[in-house]
C-alpha cells in the first residue's frame, strides 16, 4: 500500500506545478482498491478526480464511466 501512497505524492507534485502553469482539472488514476480515498484525498488535495487503474484499464465499472464521460466532454466527442 505504501506504493499507492508515494503515488499520491508524486500527483500532488505534478499537480502544484500544473496549477502554476493555470490547469485546472488534475485527475490521477491509480489503484483504489482497498485504499482510504480520504486518506488519498489529504496526499494530493489538488487532485479533483480519483478513477481507479483497473476499471480505467479494463474499460468498465463507474470509474471508467467517469473518466470516458469526463474526457469526451473535455474533447467535445458526443458519446452515444
Amino acid at each position: 500500500m505504501s506504493n499507492v501512497h508515494n503515488r499520491a505524492g508524486e500527483a500532488e507534485k505534478s499537480h502544484q506545478k500544473a496549477r502554476r502553469e493555470g490547469f485546472v482539472d488534475c485527475w490521477t488514476i491509480i489503484q483504489t482498491k482497498g485504499v482510504s480515498i480520504p486518506k488519498l484525498e489529504s496526499e494530493s488535495p489538488t487532485t479533483n478526480a480519483w478513477f481507479d487503474a483497473a476499471q480505467v484499464l479494463g474499460r468498465s465499472g463507474p470509474d471508467w464511466d467517469t473518466f470516458r464521460n469526463r474526457i469526451a466532454e473535455a474533447v467535445g466527442i458526443p458519446l452515444d
